[in-house]
Order: structure tokens, then C-alpha cells, then sequence
């Protein structure tokens, strides 16, 4: 390898020198070295002020997490801390309760996400492989699934949960996963029957000449070669799922059930008010920025342990499920 490297390297220098040698064609070459060089710094320029959009919120997030209140109050300490103020995870994991929030949050995605998986792994493959009457209506349908809020039919649903008493348990966020709805189902089915498109019928037909039937054939053929849209679904609807307080706020309301990131607004609303109560003095739990820093970080935190562990899974997952472009 090392070898074949040194060569290249070796090639390139002497047709370098070569051109270099050739008077003639040399301006030409010249203009063609500075132009390319130019656009690789007009390249790297502009991915790296995309990036910055991106990662300076998160960097403010951690640095102010970890400010005293004599830095939050010092207008000359802006990026770097004069000490490492830990007491701030102490306070937001008090006022957050936060191992209680961890555990109902972990319960509603970990339920959410089985239920997306199973029905929209056999919606999109039947959307994808069968042939029957009302087809093109299901895939209207499907498309005004994703594009349509699901604050515009949040009233009627509300309406529907509460007659059947369902708002005392996390039902209203689990059950319409398992039936292909739910938070962003139609984004998963039309993942599940892009992917399953691409699939050559002739698979099928072999396993079922090998007397294999629908289920089977799906089961022992389809789900195996299926990793990339698995691996994509788990992951978005992970996400989703744990950073939603739209149907977390709207469905749960017992504070014994409320998920991590629906205490969050509380904290921010202590915040912003003009004075804390006695209670809260007394019990420690005075909040400031950099303690509402130290909550978000610790609410998305599981969020992005698993994205690291499973990015490289995640981005080739991407790619082979048909959903680029």
C-alpha cells in the first residue's frame, strides 16, 4: 500500500515538473492551478460557515453550562470560564427530576419506535409490491400524512383520546404508531416503499417457488436485506420521538408521567420571571442561564450517544434506502 502510494506520489511530481518544463502550455497550467486552488478556499470557506451556524449553539449550550454566576455576571468572560461550575447539572437534574423524565421519555420512544417499525415496514412493502383497488388513494393519502401539521388535527384527536380516557397513560403518543400514524408515520411507510421498490421481484418469486408464502416470503427474504430502512427509521423516530413536546404536553398530564424534555419550559419560565420563590431559595434550586444550559444538554444528551454510536450505520442507511435527492 505504502508502495503504491509513493508512486503516485512520485508520478505526480514528475508530471508536475514535466508541465512546469513545457514553456508553451505553462500560463495556461498556471491559471488552472490558481484558479482550482482559489475555489478550494472559496469551498472550504463556505462549508465552514455552514458548519459554524450549526455548532455554535451547541458550544454555547456546553461553555454556558459550565459558567459560575460571578462569569454569567462578568460581560469580559465570553468563551472561556474562569473555573469549571459543576453545581449546574446538580440544580438541573433536581429541578428537572430528571432520572423520573429519563425514564418515562425512554418507555414513550422505545414504544413509539417498535410501533413505527412494525406497521410501516408492512405498509411500505405492501404499498411497494401489491397491486389492488384504492391504491392511489392510499399513496394521496400517505403524501398528505407527511406534508399536512399534525397541529391541524390535533383537536379531533384530543377530542377522540378523551372520550375514550386515554389521557392518563402515554396510549394517545404509542397507539398510532403501531397503525402506521402517530409523530411523522407517513415519513417512515414512504421510507419502508422506496426501499422495497428498489428490491428485484425475481427474490420474491424464487422463495415462493421454494413454497414459501407471503408472510414467510416477507419474513425469511424482505426483512433481511432490510437493515438500511430499519436502521434509518430507528434512529429518526428515536430522535423525534425525544425531543417532541408538541404531543408530550398535549397528551400527558400527570407530572408523574411527563417525559424529560416537557420540564424544560418550566425552567425556562422560572427564568424569565422576575423573582423565584422562597421555596426554591431555600431549597437550592435557584435557576439562571447557565443551569438552563446544563438541562438542555442533559435532555439531548442520550439523543446524541446513540447518533454517534450508530452515524456511520445511520449515513449508509441513508444513502441505500432511496430517499436521497
Amino acid at each position: 500500500m505504502f508502495k503504491k502510494f509513493a508512486d503516485n506520489v512520485s508520478y505526480s511530481f514528475t508530471n508536475f515538473g514535466r508541465k512546469l518544463k513545457d514553456t508553451k502550455n505553462l500560463p495556461a497550467f498556471l491559471r488552472k492551478i490558481i484558479a482550482r486552488f482559489l475555489l478550494g478556499i472559496v469551498k472550504y470557506l463556505l462549508i465552514i460557515c455552514i458548519a459554524f451556524v450549526f455548532v455554535y449553539p451547541f458550544l454555547y449550550m456546553i461553555i454556558t453550562s459550565f459558567k459560575s454566576p460571578s462569569d454569567l455576571a462578568d460581560p469580559t468572560v465570553s468563551w472561556i470560564p474562569t473555573a469549571i461550575w459543576k453545581d449546574n447539572y446538580t440544580v438541573a437534574i433536581r429541578g428537572l427530576q430528571y432520572w423520573q423524565g429519563l425514564k418515562n421519555s425512554a418507555i414513550v420512544t422505545l414504544l413509539s419506535t417498535v410501533g413505527h417499525v412494525f406497521s410501516a415496514s408492512l405498509a411500505g412493502y405492501g404499498l411497494a409490491r401489491y397491486r389492488f383497488k384504492g391504491r392511489s388513494i392510499l399513496l394521496v393519502l400517505l403524501v398528505l400524512a407527511i406534508i399536512v401539521p399534525p397541529q391541524v388535527i390535533s383537536i379531533p384527536n384530543y377530542i377522540l383520546y378523551a372520550n375514550l380516557r386515554l389521557l392518563t397513560s402515554y396510549l394517545p403518543i404509542v397507539l398510532p404508531t403501531f397503525f402506521g400514524m402517530g409523530l411523522k408515520g407517513g415519513v417512515f411507510i414512504f421510507i419502508f416503499r422506496q426501499f422495497y421498490t428498489g428490491i428485484p421481484s425475481e427474490l420474491e418469486e424464487a422463495a415462493r417457488v421454494d413454497g414459501c408464502g407471503p408472510v414467510s416470503t416477507f419474513l425469511r427474504v424482505i426483512v433481511p436485506m432490510s437493515k438500511a430502512p430499519f436502521l434509518v427509521s430507528i434512529v429518526l423516530s428515536i430522535v423525534w420521538h425525544w425531543t417532541d413536546t408538541y404531543e408530550s404536553v398535549l397528551y400527558i398530564r400527570e407530572r408523574t408521567k411527563m417525559v424529560v424534555i416537557a420540564r424544560l419550559p418550566e425552567l425556562f419560565s422560572i427564568l424569565n420571571s422576575e423573582a423565584q420563590t422562597e421555596t426554591e431559595i431555600q431549597n437550592q434550586l435557584i435557576y439562571n442561564e447557565a443551569v438552563v444550559m446544563a438541562a438542555t444538554f442533559l435532555v439531548v444528551l442520550p439523543v446524541m450517544i446513540v447518533y454517534f454510536i450508530l452515524q456511520r450505520q445511520f449515513t449508509q442507511g441513508i444513502e441505500r434506502s432511496g430517499i436521497v435527492g
